[in-house]
């Protein structure tokens, strides 16, 4: 995500809206907030070589569906407005359809959209003329950044046909993935007692 620029040359407002780590605030650990305190305050440190169990600069917390812009803790009573469906991930989503069936420069304006709202300069400025194969790939990379936290990665990947062993590389949880089995979970006994017209999903 701090790849992206804004147009001014700022860095992604996204990357603060989306995680807590020592440097959500740009300016270090010494101004960065997390519940009315600095992250230096509470005593986390910018130490890779601290010891395990104390938040280090490799640290990185979700900051969204967090009430810390407002509150200085969380209770259940958040004024949070959860978004069940986000017009970003629609716009997304069509124009990932639009490029699937090869109309690729239409699907420009959507993605331009989602940058613009942002403060990132267009896609078709940046990135003119991409075809198919990279269009999907640029796709990947706005989703992770518009998106990140919002329970949509596994779908994603699926949906690329991304979902495999080599996974493992970033998640070990993946070293035992199965494709054909491990993109769905096993239907309960149970359900499929009550039910014979249920099949088991494949490979359970």
């Amino acid at each position: 995500m701090e790849q992206e620029k804004t147009i001014g040359g700022q860095r992604d407002p996204r990357v603060a809206a989306t995680f807590l780590f020592d440097s959500t605030d740009v300016r270090g650990p010494d101004f960065t907030m997390v519940y009315g305190q600095t992250w230096t305050s509470r005593g986390y440190s910018n130490d890779p070589g601290d010891p395990i169990g104390v938040a280090t600069n490799h640290t990185v917390y979700f900051r969204k569906f967090l009430n810390d812009f407002t509150d200085n803790g969380e209770s259940f009573h958040s004024g949070n407005n959860y978004r069940f469906i986000r017009y970003a991930d629609v716009l997304l989503l069509y124009a990932e359809a639009l490029n699937g069936v090869g109309r690729t420069a239409d699907a420009y304006q959507y993605v331009d959209r989602v940058r613009e709202r942002a403060g990132l300069q267009k896609l078709s400025v940046v990135k003119p003329n991409l075809n198919q194969q990279d269009f999907l790939t640029q796709l990947k990379h706005e989703r992770i950044c518009e998106l990140s936290g919002e329970g949509h990665r596994w779908e994603d990947l699926d949906r690329w046909g991304d979902l495999s062993p080599k996974l493992a590389s970033r998640d070990a949880g993946f070293s035992n993935f199965v494709v054909g089995k491990n993109e769905l979970l096993p239907i309960p006994q149970q359900d499929i007692d009550y039910n014979p017209n249920l099949k088991q999903n494949p490979g359970w």
